[in-house]
């Protein structure tokens, strides 16, 4: 069996070794509680302005979307066209939607009338009347002239 002794000198020695550590260890939890509360602020802050940038950012993807559909919505509208269909035409990145030759001119049909597009043949007659919406397509079967509405 080992029997410890300490002398006078050691046990001060050990009593001021935890009389100064004590305080420095009490010291820096605080120090750390300090700088763990600053960063959770921190990224509470940063958090915050992250939501409101992104909400600014969908918002603003919003209203741009809805503009656009508005204009684009507005050009078919005010557009107008009529004839007979001379050739049509599958341009690459028009998204399948034809471009047909109306009286020595080439028009887009755009994608408001991609339904028309499956449809249409050379020789049709079609008619987009500025302010509507509808086109009208004519086809001749049997000597008689049938329309078709695209709207």
């Amino acid at each position: 069996m080992f029997v410890f002794s300490l002398t006078n000198k050691r046990i001060v020695e050990i009593y001021m070794k935890e009389a100064i550590l004590k305080p420095q260890k009490k010291m820096l939890k605080s120090i750390e509680n300090q700088n763990n509360n600053r960063m959770k602020t921190l990224n509470q802050k940063i958090r915050k302005v992250a939501i409101i940038i992104g909400i600014i950012m969908f918002l603003t993807y919003c209203i741009m979307l809805i503009y656009g559909l508005n204009e684009d919505n507005n050009a078919f509208i005010n557009k107008e066209y009529y004839g007979v269909i001379s050739n049509i035409k599958y341009i690459e990145g028009n998204r399948g939607v034809p471009s047909i030759d109306l009286n020595h001119e080439r028009i887009y049909l755009g994608v408001r009338a991609a339904s028309v597009g499956k449809y249409i043949q050379i020789g049709d007659s079609i008619v987009k009347k500025r302010g509507h919406v509808e086109i009208i397509v004519y086809r001749k079967k049997n000597e008689k002239w049938y329309g078709k509405i695209f709207k």
